[in-house]
């Protein structure tokens, strides 16, 4: 993931309203407001996660890829299939914009459950 704004994008699918977004990277903070040595470009605060979260954070690294940073505590509700959804958005997102940019219009997308997990399909028309 390379972009903040897909980045934000796939945090509101997942169901991230709030989100800050910084150039240079800033601390995070634990479920007791304890500043963490961590810093990132992108959080999500504590109170947006869950009461006895810590901050989420997506560190932008040189090579312009930001990586997640999810404390041990928060990568239970943030595991693999978590992450697997938050790329899947990311995806998404990317997909539209570009379609956008070449003259479609989004009009929607399903949501189909097979034997490998959630398909998801976008729709789009000509404009």
């Amino acid at each position: 993931m390379k972009d903040a704004i897909h980045l934000c994008a796939a945090l509101g699918i997942v169901g991230y309203d709030h989100i800050e977004v910084y150039d240079t990277p800033q601390p995070l903070f634990g479920y007791h407001g304890d500043e963490r040595p961590e810093k990132a470009h992108v959080i999500v605060r504590r109170q947006y996660v869950s009461g006895a979260s810590n901050d989420l954070g997506f560190f932008k690294g040189e090579d312009g890829i930001y990586r997640a940073i999810i404390s041990d505590y928060d990568s239970v509700k943030h595991d693999t299939s978590w992450m697997n959804r938050l790329k899947q958005g990311y995806a998404e997102s990317r997909t539209i914009a570009t379609a956008r940019a070449k003259g479609y219009v989004f009009q929607g997308r399903t949501v189909t459950q097979t034997a490998n997990g959630p398909q998801v399909q976008l729709q789009f028309a000509v404009r």
